[in-house]
């Protein structure tokens, strides 16, 4: 059997980071950060296969997530994503 899809959703929303958790397939792991910062330092850390990110953070971006990832040549594919 082949291992779960590491998951990392970063998401401010606690209902929305809920919903997101409820509807993956049982197969992911989903790891849930609320900040840039902290999704930042995960990556860092290796052991996710894709990230997805909301747009608005609080003071961040999802895309500026994308580029301090891509700055340190960090090489897991983000989706940032948008209500």
């Amino acid at each position: 059997m082949s291992r779960p899809l590491r998951i990392l959703l970063v998401e401010d929303d606690a209902e929305d980071a809920l919903l997101f958790q409820r509807h993956s397939p049982t197969n992911f792991r989903v790891q849930h950060v609320s900040d840039a910062a902290t999704a930042l330092q995960t990556l860092r850390g290796g052991g996710i296969d894709i990230c997805f990110s909301d747009y608005q953070l609080g003071p961040d971006t999802g895309l500026e997530l994308v580029r301090a990832a891509r700055s340190e040549q960090l090489r897991v594919p983000i989706v940032v994503i948008t209500g």
